[in-house]
C-alpha cells in the first residue's frame, strides 16, 4: 500500500534569502492542492505527523458542512415536535439531549480549528476572522445559557410573598415518620423525568428502591393531566338522602346540573344569579306543612339589634340574649351557668372559598354566621363554633374538651326575606315518606309548591319560558368518593400531572395510591407511616415578591382578556440593609431584579369571591449578553467580508509594499 503524502510547495513560493515558506504568497494563483500544502507549511500552529492529520480534519470544511446539515436536520425535527406538541418535548427530544450538547461542542471546535488554520492572520483576512469570532461567541453564549440559566414560574394571590421559583423539573420522595423525634425524619427522592417522559403502565411498570428505609416503590400509571372528580355512590353505612337536579331548557338542552345533600354543610344550595335551588329533609308531616306555609320575616328592631342577636341557654336556664353587634370581641356571661361566651367574629355573607377559608363576601347571597367559644372561667371548653341564621340546622356544637347541652340560636332581622337576598328560591323537598319529593318556590311571602317525581321536569316560574327543573337521581344512603380522571393533552405537555404508586415492604404488606403533583399523602403500611410528595424542584432568587394588587380589563362589551398588570413589593437586602420597592409588572413591560428578569405571563381565574392568581415567568439568562455581542460581531465581520476587503487589501499593498509586491511576482 503506497503512503499518501501532502505536495510540496512549490519552490517559487519559497523565500530565496531563507528558504522558508512565503507567508504573504497569494493562494489564489495556486492549484487546490498547492494552496493546501502552502497553508499547512506556512502555519506554525499545526503540529507533524499524525496530529497534523487531526489538526486539518477538525479545521475541514467538509466536517463544516457534515455538521451544519445533522444541526439544521435537529432543528427541523425540533421545531416539528414543538408546533405539533409541545415546547417542552422539543427540549426533551433534541436541544436538552447530549448527543445535541455534542453536536454544538463539535461545531464550536471545527470554528476553532478553522480559525486557527488560517494563521498567520492578514489583514484581507479580518472580515472572515471577525465572522468566526463571532461565531464562536454566539455558541458559547447558548451552552452558557444552558448550563447557567435559570426559567421558572411563580404564582400569588394578593397578600401572599415567595422569594423562589417552580422550575420545570419534578421529583417524587418519601419519608418514613418518626413520630418520636418529629422533624428530623430524611426524605428520601427520585428524579420524576423517567416517569414523565417514560409514561409506565401496569404491562410496563417502573421499580424503585430505598434500602435504608425498607420498601420498594412501583410506579405503575402516569397522568400528563389529570383532574380529581366526584363520584356520587348510595352505600353510606346512615342514611344521608341526596339528590341530582338539572336545569334544562327546551332550546338550549341542560344549562346546569348538580348534586344537592341537605345533611352535607356547603351541600345544601346552588345559586344561579337570579334565584337558587336549595334541598332540605322534611321529616314529617308538620314539617312539611310548616315549609309550604307562608312565613313573614322576624320582626326585629334594626337599630338595636343591626347584627342580629344570639338566644343562648343551658338546661333548664333561663336564655340569654346577646347583640351580636355589641359583643364582637367580648367574653359575655351565660345567665344561671359558670359558662360565658366569646364572640369571635361575625359575617354577613358569609362563604368557604377553594382553599378552605371562611371569607365574607358581599357579591354573594346573604348567609349571616357567628364564630364563637364557649369559657368555663378561663377554660375553653368548646372551641371553634359556629352558627348559621339561615342554615340552623348546620350549627356546629362540638368540638369541645365536654359535651354541653348548650343551645345557640343565632336571629337576624327579616331572617326569611334576607334568606333568599331578595331573589326566588326553588326548594326541594325530601321527604317525609321514602320516596316522597315535593318543590317549593318561594318569592318574597308568594309561595307556590307541588309534588315531584325523579326523571319529571317541573317548570321554574323565576326562569325565562321553558326552562324546567328535574330530579335526575336520588339516594337515600349518599356518600363521595373522589376518582382521578386522566385529561386528553397533546404529548409532552404536562399539567396536572399525577402518578399512580404502589408502596411495599418485605413482609408483603402494600398500599396503592394516586399522589398529584403539588400533593403530599401519607400511608399506613405494616407498623409505619410513610408521607410521599410530588413537588417542583425549587429556586431560590435571593429576593422576594409580594402580590399587593392584581388587575385585569377586559375588552368591552366581552369577557376576553385586554390586559393584566401586578402591583408587587419587591424585597431584598443590599450593602446591609433591607430595602422594599414596588414596582408594576404588566404585559411587555417586565422588572428586571438580581439578574432576573419577571415578567407577567399569566393569570387563573378563581371562583367568584376569591382573588384571581396572578402567574409570573421568571427567568435569568446570563449567556444573552454573549449572544447579543457574538450576534453584532458577526455582522460586522460579515459586512466586512463582503464590502471592506478590497479596501483592506489596498491597506496591505500600503503597510507592506515589499512583502506584497513579492508575494505578486
Amino acid at each position: 500500500m503506497s503512503k499518501v503524502t501532502s505536495p510540496a510547495p512549490p519552490k517559487n513560493l519559497l523565500d530565496a534569502s531563507t528558504g522558508t515558506i512565503d507567508t504573504w504568497a497569494d493562494p489564489r494563483s495556486m492549484s487546490r492542492a498547492e494552496a493546501k500544502a502552502w497553508r499547512r507549511k506556512r502555519n506554525p500552529l499545526r503540529p507533524d505527523g499524525f496530529p497534523g492529520k487531526v489538526f486539518d480534519f477538525l479545521a475541514s470544511l467538509e466536517l463544516a458542512v457534515f455538521l451544519l446539515i445533522v444541526l439544521g436536520t435537529a432543528c427541523v425535527f425540533g421545531t416539528i415536535y414543538e408546533s405539533n406538541y409541545t415546547a417542552q418535548l422539543a427540549k426533551r427530544l433534541v436541544y436538552r439531549t447530549g448527543w445535541f450538547d455534542f453536536l454544538l461542542a463539535t461545531i464550536f471546535i471545527n470554528v476553532v480549528f478553522a480559525t486557527l488554520s488560517r494563521y498567520p492572520w492578514r489583514l484581507s483576512q479580518l472580515g472572515w476572522l471577525v465572522t468566526h469570532v463571532g461565531v464562536l461567541s454566539i455558541i458559547a453564549g447558548s451552552v452558557f445559557t444552558y448550563r447557567f440559566g435559570v426559567e421558572g414560574n411563580m404564582m400569588l394571590q394578593e397578600g401572599q410573598s415567595s422569594d423562589r421559583i417552580s422550575l420545570p423539573n419534578s421529583y417524587i420522595s418519601i419519608q418514613k415518620v418518626d413520630s418520636a423525634h418529629p422533624g428530623e425524619e430524611v426524605w428520601y427522592r427520585l428524579d420524576s423525568t423517567e416517569i414523565e417522559w417514560g409514561h409506565p403502565s401496569p404491562e410496563n411498570p417502573q421499580h424503585y428502591s430505598f434500602d435504608d428505609l425498607g420498601v420498594n416503590l412501583t410506579v405503575q400509571n402516569f397522568y400528563a393531566d389529570s383532574e380529581w372528580t366526584e363520584e356520587w355512590k348510595n352505600d353510606s353505612p346512615r342514611e344521608n338522602p341526596a339528590v341530582l337536579y338539572a336545569i334544562e331548557s327546551s332550546f338550549a338542552g341542560t344549562m346546569a346540573s348538580k348534586w344537592l345533600a341537605p345533611n352535607m354543610p356547603g351541600r345544601t344550595r346552588d345559586d344561579l344569579g337570579i334565584a337558587s335551588v336549595t334541598a332540605r329533609v322534611m321529616d314529617s308531616q308538620e314539617d312539611l306543612e310548616a315549609e309550604l306555609s307562608p312565613v313573614k320575616g322576624e320582626d326585629i328592631d334594626t337599630n338595636q339589634y343591626p347584627k342580629g342577636y344570639l338566644e343562648v341557654s343551658l338546661s333548664d336556664s333561663p336564655a340569654t340574649t346577646i347583640n351580636v353587634a355589641e359583643a364582637l370581641g367580648n367574653k359575655i356571661a351565660i345567665e344561671g351557668t359558670p359558662y360565658s361566651l366569646l364572640l369571635q367574629e361575625q359575617y354577613d355573607y358569609a362563604y368557604i372559598n377553594e382553599g378552605g377559608e371562611l371569607v365574607d363576601n358581599p357579591s354573594r347571597a346573604p348567609n349571616p354566621l357567628v364564630r364563637y367559644e364557649v369559657y368555663e372561667g378561663d377554660k375553653v371548653v368548646m372551641e371553634r363554633q359556629f352558627n348559621f341564621a339561615f342554615i340552623p340546622e348546620f350549627n356546629q356544637m362540638h368540638g369541645g374538651e365536654v359535651e354541653l347541652p348548650l343551645e345557640v340560636t343565632y336571629h337576624y332581622p327579616k331572617m326569611k326575606e334576607q334568606s333568599s337576598g331578595g331573589r326566588s328560591e326553588f326548594a326541594i323537598l325530601i321527604g317525609p315518606g321514602e320516596d316522597e319529593l315535593h318543590w317549593k318556590v318561594a318569592s318574597g311571602e308568594k309561595i307556590s309548591s307541588g309534588t315531584m317525581e325523579v326523571g319529571k321536569p317541573v317548570p321554574m316560574p323565576m326562569m325565562t319560558a321553558g326552562m324546567s327543573l328535574v330530579v335526575k337521581e336520588k339516594l337515600t344512603h349518599a356518600k363521595i368518593e373522589e376518582v382521578l380522571e386522566e385529561k386528553q393533552v397533546k404529548r409532552g405537555d404536562f399539567r396536572r400531572k399525577a402518578a399512580e404508586i404502589v408502596v411495599s415492604n418485605a413482609d408483603g404488606d402494600q398500599k396503592s395510591i394516586w399522589l398529584s403533583h403539588g400533593g403530599e399523602q401519607r400511608i399506613l403500611l405494616g407498623k409505619n407511616v410513610y408521607a410521599l410528595r410530588y413537588l417542583s424542584e425549587e429556586f431560590p432568587l435571593g429576593f422576594t415578591i409580594r402580590l399587593d394588587d392584581f388587575r385585569l380589563r377586559t375588552y368591552p362589551g366581552g369577557s376576553s382578556p385586554m390586559s393584566y398588570e401586578s402591583d408587587v413589593t419587591v424585597a431584598y437586602a443590599e450593602e446591609n440593609s433591607n430595602v422594599q420597592k414596588e414596582v408594576l409588572i404588566q404585559m411587555n413591560e417586565p422588572m428586571d431584579q438580581n439578574g432576573f428578569r419577571v415578567f407577567q405571563s399569566s393569570f387563573i381565574d378563581q371562583p367568584k369571591g376569591d382573588p384571581r392568581i396572578s402567574i409570573f415567568s421568571i427567568a435569568k439568562d446570563p449567556g444573552v449578553p454573549i449572544i447579543y455581542t457574538g450576534s453584532i460581531v458577526l455582522c460586522v465581520g460579515i459586512a466586512m467580508m463582503f464590502y471592506g476587503r478590497k479596501y483592506l487589501r489596498k491597506l496591505e499593498k500600503k503597510w507592506y509594499p515589499q512583502r506584497m509586491s513579492g508575494a505578486a511576482s
